[in-house]
Order: C-alpha cells, then structure tokens, then sequence
C-alpha cells in the first residue's frame, strides 16, 4: 500500500510537472512566433531605410551633377564678362581717341 501511495504521488508530481513544461513551452512558443513577426517587420522597415538611402543618395548625385554643370556655366559666364569688359575699355579709349582727333581736327579748321 506504502508502494502504491508513492507511485501515485510521483504520478501526481510527475504530471504536475509535466503540466508546467507544458505551460512553459507555449509560453515560448508564443514569444518565438511574436519575435518572429517583429523580425520579419524589422526586416521589412530594413528594406524600405535602404531604398530610401538610395533614393536619397541618387538625389544627392543628381545635385551635384546638376552643381557641377553650374559651376561650368558660371564660369564661362564670368570669363564672357571680363572679355566683354576689356572690348568695352577698348571701345571707349577708341572712342576717346576718335574724339580727341575730332577736336584737334576741328581746331586746325
């Protein structure tokens, strides 16, 4: 009788335990399969970042291109204005000149 009241007792612990294991397992179960879905959103927030890092380093390249050409264009622009100044400082000694000549011509008639 002693035997069969142990045997029952290690049953009942047994099967007490077992429920726990039991429990505990869902329990990880269930935290595996939420960490799996927030990996996967991770994952997924991962990939949008990277495009958009790429977009925007596209935009960054297309801006300095776009720079560059401008800075050519400028600098064009400027060596056109120092090449008309010194036609225009031409032109107005020319201008003084043909003046003069005009009034040292006009003083001789």
């Amino acid at each position: 009788k002693q035997w069969y009241q142990r045997r029952v007792r290690e049953l009942k612990d047994t099967t007490e335990e077992k429920e726990l294991l039991d429990s505990r397992l869902e329990t990880l179960h269930k935290t595996l399969e939420e960490s799996e879905k927030e990996k996967s959103g991770m994952h997924l927030s991962l990939t949008k970042l990277q495009k958009s890092s790429q977009s925007s380093q596209d935009k960054v390249s297309n801006l300095e291109g776009s720079m560059q050409s401008l800075e050519k264009k400028l600098a064009a622009y400027k060596e056109e204005c120092s090449n008309l100044k010194q036609k225009l400082s031409a032109a107005n000694t020319e201008s003084s000149n043909a003046r003069r000549e005009r009034d040292v011509f006009e003083e001789k008639m």
